[in-house]
């Protein structure tokens, strides 16, 4: 028997095509959390988040065999699906909750015209609370999520990098990622 641990996403996504389920169990451990962090900076729901993961990856097992190396990486791929199953989701709920009555269609256009401003400041008001979320981590915890979120580093490939243990890593990760969702689940825009 293999031993698969080492293996790059695309060859995963490859054994995904051969109907290997554990290679698709090691993929989600090597993209979700980034994927995860992507579904709820869009949706600030962690439920939805994942859902919207879950989902994401029962797509790329069906869908193994529509990923093209030529057009980006697995990353990229998986993070494109995770960001438009995200926005669909936005729509599915403003489709839902959006119009009271469907024949004051007009009123609820003028309506989402007047909260553009409000969510365009509660973006700024976000994307601040994040960076001083950020700046709350220690310096590993911020250099590992630079390094996994911004540059699309593997874990494996950070830890060989900063020439720490896998483990380390893979820590410092899910310790920075926690305070910062604690940090972002306390943001309510209307307190600043």
């Amino acid at each position: 028997m293999q031993d698969h641990r080492d293996a790059t996403p695309q060859a995963l996504v490859e054994r995904i095509c051969r109907g290997e389920a554990e290679a698709l169990g090691e993929l989600f451990d090597c993209l979700a959390d980034h994927n995860y962090a992507i579904a709820v900076s869009i949706l600030r729901n962690p439920d939805d988040a994942e859902e919207i993961l879950n989902d994401v990856f029962a797509r790329v097992w069906t869908h193994a065999e529509r990923y093209d190396p030529k057009r980006g990486s697995v990353a990229a791929w998986v993070g494109v699906m995770t960001r438009s199953r995200c926005l669909d989701r936005l729509r599915q709920l403003a489709r839902r909750g959006g119009q009271l009555n469907p024949e004051d269609s007009n009123l609820t256009y003028l309506e989402d015209q007047h909260a553009l401003p409000e969510q365009a400041t509660e973006q700024a008001l976000l994307a601040r609370a994040a960076r001083g979320a950020l700046a709350g981590l220690s310096e590993i915890q911020r250099r590992i999520l630079r390094l996994a979120y911004f540059r699309d580093m593997s874990q494996r490939d950070i830890a060989e990098m900063l020439q720490l243990p896998l483990g380390t890593v893979k820590s410092h990760c899910r310790r920075g990622l926690g305070r910062l969702r604690q940090a972002l689940d306390d943001f309510d825009p209307a307190a600043r």
